[in-house]
């Protein structure tokens, strides 16, 4: 299926990075340029708009937005594109084809940006009531956003914090949630969508513990 194949791509990209991005042409069997998924650098991409031509206009406002603030993405298919490592985010992602997604309204879920952060376990029941776009990799120390834009993913970070935190409980951020994007709509700014309003944090993954014996054999 082709959200198997994107997952596919995208794993190996992540793992590998993009100095192992030859090595993982051939071994994804995508070794013909015109392949949909072929992978390329940004060394082989002049402008990542060239690759998009067939995409919606979310995803092509979502790319706009990201090339104008970030540069050229590290990695480009068909598919996403990948930047790693810019301003706060240690990786976003623009998807040719998102989820749709019906809250505050409706929209198309094309980015996705992601920070280290440690989400105590008993607060991920609370992270996804407050918003399902907002998703937590707790072994890795990750948290992700996935919207249409950049300030609405900084809102739901910001929120998803203030949840951690104490500071608000699920039904107030999903209100302040649709409110902020009801004033962005209308022109307004808030401190909430202009930037994170957390420290970045290090040290976030979760490694859990060992509960086999030591040595034993995997099925």
């Amino acid at each position: 299926m082709k959200i198997c194949r994107i997952e596919k791509l995208l794993c190996a990209v992540i793992i590998a990075g993009a100095a192992g991005l030859a090595q993982l042409k051939p071994a994804l069997g995508q070794e013909n340029m015109s392949d949909p998924g072929f992978m390329r650098s940004s060394g082989e991409v002049r402008d990542a708009m060239d690759l998009i031509t067939d995409w919606g206009q979310p995803a092509h406002g979502a790319t706009r937005q990201m090339l104008d603030q970030y540069g050229q993405p590290e990695i480009a298919t068909n598919e996403f594109l990948l930047w790693n490592d810019k301003g706060p985010w240690k990786r976003i992602i623009v998807y040719k084809s998102g989820e749709k997604h019906l809250f505050p309204l409706k929209h198309e879920d094309v980015l996705e940006q992601t920070v280290a952060y440690k989400v105590p376990a008993y607060k991920l029941g609370e992270l996804a009531r407050f918003n399902g776009s907002v998703i937590v990799d707790r072994t890795r120390g990750l948290l992700s956003a996935r919207c249409y834009r950049e300030g609405v993913n900084i809102l739901a970070l910001n929120l998803a914090d203030d949840i951690v935190r104490g500071k608000r409980d699920v039904a107030n951020a999903r209100r302040f949630y649709a409110h902020a994007i009801a004033q962005m709509m209308a022109g307004k700014t808030s401190p909430y969508t202009q930037r994170l309003q957390f420290p970045a944090q290090t040290d976030t993954g979760f490694l859990d513990q060992t509960t086999l014996k030591e040595g034993a054999a995997l099925p």
